[in-house]
């Protein structure tokens, strides 16, 4: 028998049904790295989140922390202050817009050796299952002159 569960839909304010296997699927639209076995959110999820709805929301917008604001975002104050970290990464992608389209650029060392970005974390607690995830962001300032070399 699937477990159900009653959520407040925050479009129309209604109740709704939610299944297990639909919780799962909420989870998929947050993008997962596994560090250690355990799963990751790359996405900053502040601990003061309380609701699933509310994670997947804000997990669309703290993706990355901009450094010059990250002080003043409610979403980032508080681990900016002291939950900083270090992202051990190969590389990563760098989007540029040209003519309506977008161009991925994947960045690494020429050496491939990994690279270290600088980042934040939270654990929140997702008050449906009990469970604490771990999150991240990584924080990103203005590009350096190499960076904004590349073609747009």
């Amino acid at each position: 028998m699937r477990k159900t569960k009653w959520l407040k839909d925050e479009k129309t304010g209604r109740n709704k049904r939610v299944s297990e296997r639909t919780k799962n699927e909420m989870y998929r639209n947050i993008l997962l790295h596994v560090v250690d076995n355990q799963v990751t959110f790359k996405c900053l999820i502040p601990h003061w989140i309380k609701f699933l709805e509310e994670a997947i929301k804000i997990s669309n917008i703290t993706i990355k922390a901009r450094s010059e604001t990250m002080f003043e975002k409610p979403a980032f104050r508080e681990a900016a202050r002291s939950r900083r970290c270090l992202v051990l990464v190969d590389g990563f992608f760098e989007h540029h817009h040209k003519g309506g389209k977008t161009f991925s650029l994947y960045v690494q060392v020429r050496s491939l050796a990994p690279m270290t970005l600088a980042g934040l974390w939270d654990e929140w607690k997702d008050s449906g299952s009990g469970l604490v995830r771990s999150t991240y962001t990584i924080v990103t300032t203005t590009a350096n002159p190499m960076m904004t070399r590349h073609p747009h």
